[in-house]
């Protein structure tokens, strides 16, 4: 996919140049069995080697969110060239060309009749029609559920779930709420009924502990089929009251999931589940039990291709103060010193400012490939959330041979920078900005 613009002088704009990005898109139907869905994701991190490096993710589960807007809208928030400032000015807007069709970036006016946003930054459903706007469906109380919902979400409250079901097939009303874990939630769904459960699990990642919300969809086997047809239209205007959540379950029988289901599926997105532990490393050998396992971000069980450092234990000691809540440390940079053919990984800096102080330290040598680990902190109602993005920037004047050199040391770049929350690939210094890092981290603005 390539985007381009018209003027060169435009603040915000493309300038004349055509840049092409790459985008990952995932089909994942809310269809899909739940224990699929655990298999399948297990490869994930197998299938993004395979696909190789990509700009960003676009994820749909059903066929209304795979549309030339949806990557037109995608791309603009991963590299902040919007239409906002061509409209004001009149100047031509920047265009999208996918799959030898241009596409035309959103204008005000087109964002007025066909894209308002919420605050939250999710889609807001009065601005739908036809089959994406759902069916005829309301709530009993939404302001009672809402507050509920933002009772799960302060971390200061017991609370730790909520489940909502169906007074009647047009109508969701709240059933109850508890202080235990999922097994407590899936124990009050209702029989032969839909019912959507919200709840709240901690994660640990060094000395640092992440609080995760999480959505769940309760639908038996027994459920009526005429109901489960119709229920299957409310989650356009179901899921925005449940919004931001970090993973999603879909259960068809309370034995399919628990609280160490729940975990292993976090720490399968997280990237912890398999670079966190407490035994000694013997990734590869016949007597580790992770043997023959693929890990998240494409490193695979395999001893990665031997990396150089100039000094591997300053690098591994900025990267830990990073994660220590304590420490004022909020980013880590290193990058590859390239001579020819031959590249030494060293740390660039470390520091305690935000996204600018990073992303300064991180895309100043452009003949290189740089990493950078960060440290942001969301605010989701009343809890304050830490976490980690890891950021790879390629620069535009990298030399071939040392491109190809480091493309094969990526896995143990990784197993420096493990485990970490999303990820990034970069090319240009505007696209590390603060917009971006919110998109990545589901619409939620990161605090400095």
């Amino acid at each position: 996919m390539a985007a381009a613009g018209a003027d060169d002088d435009t603040k915000g704009g493309m300038g004349k140049a055509n840049v092409t990005k790459f985008i990952r898109v995932v089909w994942r139907p809310e269809s899909i069995p739940l224990k699929r869905k655990m298999k399948i994701g297990s490869l994930d991190g197998a299938i993004k080697k395979l696909l190789g490096s990509t700009h960003s993710d676009l994820e749909a589960t059903h066929k209304g969110e795979l549309t030339d807007a949806a990557v037109v809208e995608l791309i603009e928030r991963i590299t902040q060239k919007t239409d906002s400032v061509a409209s004001a000015t009149g100047k031509a807007a920047a265009s999208f060309v996918m799959g030898g069709n241009t596409v035309a970036a959103r204008s005000a006016a087109s964002d007025k009749a066909s894209a308002v946003k919420k605050n939250d930054g999710y889609l807001d459903t009065s601005n739908l029609v036809g089959s994406n706007k759902g069916a005829d469906v309301g709530f009993a109380d939404e302001a009672g559920l809402r507050a509920a919902i933002a009772a799960v979400r302060d971390n200061a409250d017991a609370t730790t779930w909520v489940l909502a079901g169906y007074a009647d097939k047009k109508t969701v009303e709240l059933i109850s709420t508890g202080t235990g874990d999922v097994s407590e939630l899936l124990a009050s769904c209702r029989d032969k009924s839909v019912c959507y459960g919200f709840f709240r699990v901690v994660e640990q990642i060094d000395k640092t502990k992440a609080t995760k919300f999480c959505f769940l969809t309760w639908q038996p086997d027994d459920v009526p089929i005429m109901l489960k047809s119709v229920v299957g239209t409310h989650k356009a205007v179901v899921l925005p009251v449940f919004r931001p959540f970090a993973v999603d379950f879909a259960v068809c029988a309370r034995e399919e999931l628990d609280h160490a289901g729940v975990m292993n599926r976090i720490m399968e997105l997280s990237g912890t589940k398999s670079m966190v532990t407490d035994k000694k490393a013997t990734v590869g050998t016949k007597e580790s039990p992770m043997a023959g396992r693929k890990f998240i971000g494409g490193v695979s069980a395999e001893p990665p291709s031997a990396v150089q450092f100039s000094d591997k234990d300053a690098l591994v000691a900025a990267v830990k103060s990073v994660r220590q809540d304590d420490n004022p440390t909020t980013w880590a940079v290193a990058a590859f010193d390239v001579d020819g053919k031959n590249v030494v990984l060293s740390l660039k800096g470390s520091g305690a400012g935000g996204i600018a102080e990073f992303r300064e330290a991180l895309c100043r040598d452009k003949t290189t490939t740089a990493y950078g680990l960060l440290r942001v902190t969301q605010t989701i109602d009343k809890s304050l959330t830490t976490k980690f993005v890891f950021v790879t920037y390629q620069g535009p004047d990298l030399v071939p041979l040392a491109k190809a050199k480091i493309s094969t040391l990526r896995g143990g770049v990784l197993q420096v920078f493990h485990p970490f929350h999303v990820e990034m690939f970069v090319d240009a210094v505007d696209e590390v900005s603060e917009e971006a890092l919110s998109a990545k981290l589901g619409g939620m603005d990161p605090l400095q």
